[in-house]
């Protein structure tokens, strides 16, 4: 067997979808990969999970954090993980989602026929545990541009997330890593655009299972998640206006549309998060936000209001 191509970074903190996260892995038809499993100083018993499934598998290896990284910053446990990585491709696995037995498959029939491309992603569905409901992204084109991603993106049921992504370790590499913002937030949209020069590449069927369970740090709503998250927010829509205009192209009618259509779709989506955001959050964040929103154009008169009332209060 030729040296694998792929590995799967796995950090874990919970115990109780870990097995089943594990088996996903472990059974993929496409059987030429390694995983890194990074115990993040986690009170559960992980490794006794992972030596029942996995442990007399070679293909796998376990480590353990002396502290725990997650509670202060998500993407540098990431890319500590990027740099023990000796392999071509690799996949930000979770301790919770589910990889279809075919998910390697169909990823590498992408590396091979688009090598050139620095992120493949794989179709997704997200489950809501809370109610079972599932939700399909909408499939799209076998290879787009950056701006083709982003259309779709923007104008269709896409599921957001980072596990689905299979990245070129070079081309991760050569833009720093993980883009860190608070909490992970956004950093796995602006990770895969940093990443997307020579295009993004898109698996026809659905292969991937996120897990919505209300169990992850990013889904709590005390006052200091929202404030990081209102915070990640304005450093991300700075990021993504800067790149979009670094690949806006309005050199034909076509990709003139689709630009201005793009750009909508960002102001839609940072307006919608912000506004899902800000109730949660301190006063100051909230004006912050608000200030920051006028600056680019994305406070509708509706929400003008609120910007003096958030002002009222901290000054009351």
């Amino acid at each position: 067997m030729n040296s694998p191509q792929y590995t799967f970074l796995l950090p874990a903190y919970k115990a109780k979808y870990f097995a089943e996260a594990l088996q996903s892995i472990k059974g993929q038809t496409y059987r030429d990969f390694k995983v890194i499993v990074s115990d993040d100083c986690s009170p559960e018993d992980l490794k006794s999970i992972y030596d029942k499934e996995v442990g007399d598998d070679s293909r796998f290896t376990y480590r353990r954090n002396e502290e725990n990284m997650g509670s202060k910053s998500l993407v540098s446990h990431w890319n500590l993980l990027v740099d023990m990585c000796d392999t071509e491709y690799l996949i930000m696995a979770s301790d919770d989602d589910i990889y279809a037995p075919n998910y390697l498959e169909g990823i590498n029939y992408l590396v091979e026929k688009y090598p050139e491309v620095g992120v493949h992603r794989g179709r997704m569905e997200k489950w809501y545990m809370a109610d079972g409901k599932r939700y399909d992204d909408d499939s799209a084109s076998e290879k787009m541009t950056t701006l083709e991603y982003l259309y779709h993106k923007y104008t269709t049921a896409h599921q957001a997330g980072l596990q689905n992504f299979t990245f070129k370790l070079s081309a991760l590499k050569n833009i720093g890593g993980f883009v860190n913002f608070p909490l992970a937030w956004f950093s796995d949209d602006a990770t895969v655009l940093a990443c997307s020069k020579k295009g993004v590449c898109y698996t026809k069927d659905v292969v991937f299972t996120m897990r919505i369970s209300g169990e992850n740090i990013t889904c709590r709503s005390d006052r200091n998640t929202a404030d990081q998250k209102l915070v990640a927010t304005m450093l991300f829509g700075d990021w993504v206006y800067s790149f979009y205009e670094s690949i806006n192209d309005n050199s034909t009618n076509e990709s003139s549309i689709m630009s201005t259509t793009v750009k909508e779709g960002i102001d839609n989506h940072i307006r919608r998060l912000a506004m899902d955001y800000y109730l949660s959050a301190s006063w100051i964040k909230a004006l912050s936000l608000f200030e920051w929103m006028n600056r680019h154009h994305l406070l509708e008169s509706k929400h003008r209001y609120l910007k003096d009332y958030c002002r009222a209060r901290i000054l009351a």
